[in-house]
C-alpha cells in the first residue's frame, strides 16, 4: 500500500510540474478568443490563498474521486509568475485551508493546526486548536481548545514556534462576538460574546463585564422579507469569491443571539450596547456611564455619530436558529450625549414591532428601511424624523439599500453603464430584484429591471468583474473597465473567481486558470 501511495503521489506531482496549458476563457468585444493559463491539480480544489510578497498560491485539493488512495488532501505551493510548482505534500486528514503567514504556511487539518516551512513544506509544529484570530505582527494565533459552545477556554500560541503563550476564558455559550470584535492599538481586543471582554493579546489578561447579549427564542418566528427570503434578493446572489477557513462556533440552540451593537471608539472611550443598555467605557474598561433603554429591550443595533452626538438605531431583530433574523423588541432611534450619557432624543420607529430591513448613514442624514416605508433622520445633529411611505409597490417592496456601484446593460447591446451611489439619491433593491432610484423624499428617478442588472463581484485595478444570475448556478459574467466598457465576456463555467495580485484566478473543479490583464 505504501508503494502504491508513493507511485500515485509522484505521478501526480510530475503531471502538475509541467508547464501550464492555455485554454479559451472568453471573448473580447471584437470576437477574438481570450486564453488563460490552466493547471490541472488532478483533484478538486477546496481552497486557495495568495501571498503578495512572492506572488505564490497555496492550493488545497480534496480527494473525493477515489477510495483507493490513502491520502485525503494535497497541499501545493505554486508560483504564478513562472508557472512553477514549488512543492507539494500529501495529507491523511481533511485540510480546510493552507494560509500564508509571516512565519510559514498554516494548515488547518480537522482539529489540528500546523505550521509548515514556506520553502519546502516541511512541518515546523502542530497543535490541537480551533483557531479564531491571528495577528502576524504580534506573532500569535488564538483559538478555542474545544469546539463546543460550552467550552470557553481559549489559548494563544506563538505562531513561529507553536509555544503556548497564555490561556484564558471567553464565555460564548449563547453569543459568538468574534465577528464584531475590535482591535485596539494592536495590543488589546474587545470581544462582545456572552459578556463584554477586553483581552490583552500579549499577556492574556482579560477584563470581563457582565452583559445581556442573548435571550430565549423558543416563541420567536422567522420574519418575512428579512428572514429566509433575504437570500433570494439580487444583492445577495453572490458567487463565492473565497473561503472562511477559521473555526466559527455555532450559536446556542434555543437562543436569540446577536443582541448587541458594534463597538464604537471615540476619544479613548468605547461605546457598546447589549439588549438592556448602552454603556460608555474608558480605555481600561471602567464604566463611565450607562443609559437604560426606555423600551426595556434592544436587539441588533448600530452606533454612529460625530463629535457632538452619539446615535443608536435598534433594528428590532436578533439571530436565531439556522441564522435567520427573528423579531425582537421595538425598533427605535436614540441620541445620547457621549460625555454624560444623558438622553437627547429617543423615538420608537415601529410600534407594531416590524423590524428594520436595512439602514444607510451619510455625513448629513440617515435612512431606515421598512417593508412599507423609509424613515429619514433629516440631520444627524437634529431630532427631526420623517416617515415617508413607499409608493412604488409595482416594483416590489423595499428590501435593502445598494451602496456599491452596479452596472446596467446598455439597450444597444454595447457595453454597460455604471450606476454609482450619489448622496442625493437612494439606490433601493426591492423584493422583486428591481433597482429603484429615488431622491431623498422617495420621488421616483429611475427603475431598472433585474434582467438588466449586473453585480460587482470584485475590483481589479482599473477593471471589475461583473455578473448577473441566469438560472440555477448559471451566470453571465464579464470583465469590464470601471466605466463599463467590456474587456472580456467570460464563456467558461467556474466555481469561484478571485482577484490575486496582477492576475484573475478561476477555480474549475480540479483545474485552476488564471489571466493577467
Amino acid at each position: 500500500m505504501r508503494y502504491i501511495f508513493l507511485v500515485t503521489l509522484l505521478t501526480t506531482c510530475c503531471n502538475i510540474q509541467s508547464q501550464p496549458d492555455s485554454v479559451v476563457i472568453g471573448e473580447a468585444p471584437n470576437g477574438k478568443e481570450i486564453y488563460s493559463y490552466e493547471r490541472d491539480t488532478k483533484f478538486p480544489i477546496s481552497s486557495i490563498s495568495w501571498k503578495r510578497k512572492d506572488n505564490t498560491l497555496n492550493i488545497v485539493t480534496a480527494n473525493r474521486l477515489s477510495e483507493n488512495l490513502n491520502f485525503r488532501s494535497i497541499v501545493m505551493r505554486y508560483n504564478l509568475d513562472n508557472g512553477q510548482l514549488l512543492w507539494t505534500i500529501a495529507k491523511n486528514d481533511n485540510v480546510s485551508a493552507a494560509l500564508h503567514s509571516e512565519h510559514g504556511i498554516i494548515t488547518i487539518e480537522d482539529n489540528i493546526l500546523k505550521l509548515h516551512d514556506s520553502n519546502d513544506g516541511n512541518m515546523i509544529w502542530e497543535k490541537k486548536l480551533y483557531p479564531i484570530y491571528r495577528n502576524d505582527s504580534l506573532d500569535l494565533i488564538i483559538g478555542y481548545k474545544k469546539p463546543y459552545n460550552n467550552a470557553n477556554s481559549i489559548i494563544a500560541l506563538r505562531l513561529g514556534t507553536g509555544e503556548q503563550l497564555w490561556e484564558g476564558k471567553i464565555k460564548r455559550m449563547h453569543n459568538l462576538g468574534w465577528d464584531r470584535a475590535r482591535l485596539i492599538e494592536n495590543e488589546k481586543m474587545i470581544v462582545v460574546a456572552d459578556d463584554i471582554n477586553m483581552i490583552d493579546l500579549r499577556t492574556g489578561k482579560t477584563i470581563t463585564v457582565e452583559a445581556k447579549t442573548s435571550q430565549n427564542d423558543l416563541l420567536k418566528t422567522a420574519i418575512g422579507i428579512i428572514g429566509i427570503s433575504l437570500s433570494n434578493i439580487l444583492a445577495h446572489k453572490m458567487i463565492p469569491n473565497g473561503f472562511t477557513p477559521y473555526y466559527l462556533p455555532q450559536y446556542g440552540m434555543g437562543e436569540l443571539c446577536g443582541l448587541t451593537s458594534n463597538i464604537m471608539e471615540k476619544d479613548s472611550c468605547h461605546y457598546i450596547a447589549d439588549r438592556e443598555c448602552l454603556r460608555c467605557f474608558s480605555y481600561d474598561m471602567e464604566q463611565l456611564w450607562r443609559f437604560d433603554f426606555p423600551t426595556g429591550n434592544s436587539s441588533y443595533s448600530l452606533l454612529y455619530g460625530n463629535d457632538k452626538m452619539l446615535h443608536m438605531v435598534n433594528f428590532g431583530y436578533g439571530i436565531g436558529r439556522n441564522n435567520c433574523r427573528m423579531k425582537h423588541s421595538v425598533p427605535f432611534i436614540a441620541t445620547i450625549d457621549p460625555i454624560t450619557g444623558n438622553s437627547i432624543f429617543f423615538k420608537t420607529l415601529a410600534p407594531g414591532k416590524e423590524p428594520i430591513n436595512d439602514a444607510i448613514i451619510t455625513d448629513k442624514d440617515a435612512f431606515f428601511m421598512f417593508d412599507d416605508r423609509i424613515v429619514r433622520q433629516c440631520d444627524i445633529n437634529d431630532s427631526v424624523i420623517k416617515q415617508i411611505p413607499w409608493q412604488h409597490t409595482q416594483y416590489g417592496r423595499p428590501a435593502l439599500f445598494h451602496c456599491d456601484t452596479i452596472y446596467v446593460a446598455n439597450q444597444n447591446g454595447c457595453g454597460f453603464t455604471a450606476i454609482s451611489c450619489e448622496n442625493k439619491y437612494l439606490n433601493i433593491i426591492t423584493d422583486k430584484n428591481n433597482l429603484v432610484i429615488t431622491d431623498s423624499c422617495l420621488n421616483l428617478i429611475k427603475v431598472y429591471k433585474e434582467s438588466d442588472l449586473y453585480q460587482v463581484g470584485f475590483k481589479h485595478g482599473d477593471y471589475k468583474y461583473i455578473y448577473k444570475h441566469l438560472k440555477k448556478s448559471k451566470y453571465d459574467s464579464w470583465i469590464v473597465h470601471n466605466n463599463g466598457t467590456p474587456v472580456i465576456h467570460l464563456k467558461q463555467e467556474f466555481e469561484s473567481i478571485r482577484s490575486v495580485g496582477d492576475y484573475i484566478v478561476f477555480i474549475c473543479e480540479n483545474k485552476i486558470r488564471y489571466i493577467k490583464l
